[in-house]
């Protein structure tokens, strides 16, 4: 038995998002190489882990040859046919991996049966960070969500959702409170007096209070919990009265934590 009990392990090329990231979902091929005219073989294929990891038992990679014996019997003798590996078939590896449109080819040194190889460096690095969605649409940068909110609201779309992935999200969660508590969270985090939480009274300016909360909330934090919390502000402004503050249900893979604001008239 010529198979392999393969294990690696894939990174991004070092670069600003650090020296050392994995790559998910990347799909791992692994090619025996033949000698010219023999062509080459894959022996395996699967997709890296969340935490760049693959691993696997490949099919034969030694190639057989054939060969015809005369074997001398009580007849005098008879040819037979024998299939063998082909020893001059030395085990040559490569990776060839690829990830969104991305591919690259690189060697694949095999020390052991179930030992990890040498890690595969490819030459790209991770896709841009989600940051989350606005109706449904994914946004990559803080200017990309401001455009996004902008467009919604003054196109009056409504709902507006906006999802937020991450530590944002985090920061976010005090939200998803049931009403009253929420209240007194914000009452409490503007510091204002336990029988007056909204200073310019009627409820209908205590959404706009959750967007200040919000912008409180981003002190020493992102510049994306500053935009939404004036998108909401505006929102509340141009008639938005409903604010809603849930948890994501479905949750994109590598996103982290979720929470999904609903602004509604």
């Amino acid at each position: 038995m010529a198979q392999l009990q393969l294990k690696g392990k894939v990174f991004y090329m070092p670069g600003t998002w650090g020296p050392a990231v994995p790559v998910q979902g990347a799909t791992v091929k692994i090619i025996d190489i033949d000698q010219p005219g023999k062509g080459d073989d894959q022996i395996w294929t699967g997709t890296t882990d969340a935490n760049g990891n693959f691993q696997g038992t490949s099919s034969e990679w030694q190639d057989s040859t054939t060969n015809r014996l005369w074997v001398p019997d009580w007849r005098g003798g008879h040819w037979e046919t024998f299939t063998v590996p082909d020893i001059t078939d030395i085990l040559v590896l490569q990776a060839r991996v690829s990830q969104g449109g991305h591919e690259t080819v690189l060697p694949f040194v095999f020390i052991g049966n179930n030992i990890e190889s040498p890690p595969l460096i490819v030459a790209w690095g991770p896709p841009p960070r989600v940051l989350g969605k606005v109706n449904g649409v994914e946004c990559t940068s803080v200017t990309a969500m401001n455009d996004k909110l902008k467009t919604a609201i003054q196109a009056n779309s409504t709902p507006i959702t906006i999802e937020v992935y991450g530590l944002e999200a985090t920061a976010l969660r005090p939200l998803a409170q049931a009403p009253d508590q929420l209240r007194t969270w914000v009452r409490q985090r503007l510091n204002l007096p336990a029988g007056a939480y909204n200073p310019w009274g009627g409820d209908d300016v205590f959404w706009v209070l959750v967007g200040v909360a919000i912008i409180i909330l981003a002190v020493g934090a992102s510049a994306l919990m500053i935009a939404i919390g004036i998108a909401i502000i505006i929102a509340v402004l141009k008639g938005y009265k409903n604010v809603n503050v849930e948890q994501c249900i479905n949750v994109p893979a590598g996103a982290g934590d979720c929470v999904k604001l609903i602004l509604a008239r």
